[in-house]
This record gives structure tokens, sequence and C-alpha cells, in this order.
């Protein structure tokens, strides 16, 4: 009987021969991503490199910039943390105005990392806006805004 696991490997060499083959190798990327990404040997693999610590509650998302430079996590303390993930610290934590458990938060895209949407158990989307210097210094978040749900 052959595994998963097999299948997934067999599908995913497939999809980076074609890929070799394509014109346009970005066409295939997401599909290979998503097949090698859920093989649980490449999972197996995975070992605990640093603890970020600084929220009071469970970690319920984290998410990475597009620049990749930072990373910002949501938790049950209410809380949003920006962190610079290369150098293992805190960059900011601020207050994200929701009244429960934050479940997303998430950089927007075409914003430079300049804006979060955040979604809670309140059942509110907040966008907070951040003021950033030069390479990637967290000023402080001057803005938070509820946004209506549609």
């Amino acid at each position: 009987m052959v595994s998963m696991d097999s299948f997934r490997v067999f599908h995913s060499q497939r999809l980076l021969t074609k890929r070799r083959l394509s014109l346009d190798p970005q066409a295939q990327l997401p599909t290979f991503k998503r097949s090698i990404y859920s093989l649980s040997s490449s999972v197996k693999r995975l070992n605990l490199e640093k603890k970020l610590e600084s929220h009071d509650g469970c970690v319920n998302c984290i998410s990475f910039s597009h620049c990749g430079h930072l990373l910002a996590s949501g938790s049950d303390d209410l809380h949003i943390v920006l962190w610079d993930w290369a150098k293992r610290a805190v960059v900011s934590k601020f207050d994200s105005k929701h009244v429960a458990n934050v479940f997303q938060a998430k950089f927007m895209p075409l914003t430079n990392d300049s804006v979060i949407v955040s979604a809670a158990r309140d059942g509110q989307v907040r966008c907070h806006v951040t003021s950033f210097l030069y390479n990637f210094l967290f000023l402080s978040p001057f803005q938070t805004l509820p946004l209506p749900l549609l």
C-alpha cells in the first residue's frame, strides 16, 4: 500500500519537473510550495530554534511582514507584538484595542508593512497604522481604527 507521503513526494517531484520545463517558473510555485509544506517528513525535520517570549497569554497567530524582516504575533493578552525575528528581539508591543482574544494579525500588502489588520473573538476587525524609520525601526502605533464589516 502506498502511503500518503509517498504519493506527495511523487507529486512534488512531478511538479518540480514541470516547473523546470515551464517558461514561467512562478506559475507552478504555489502548488509546489503547498505540496512540499504539507509533507509530514518536512514537518518532522523542523526544530525549535528560539523562543520569543513577550506575551502574557497563549499566542494565537503569527505573520511575517512582506519584506520578511518583521514578525507580528497576536495573543489572548490582547496585545500585538512586532518582532525583529533575525535578532530575536521585540521591536514593539501595543494594545490591540480588542476586548477578546486576538486570532489574526496580518501585514497588509502594498503598505510598506506599515498597516496591520487584526481580528479577534470580539467580532471586530481593527486596522493598526504604524510609523517606521529607515531599517525597520518601529516608533509607535499612532492610530487604531475599527473597520466596518460589510
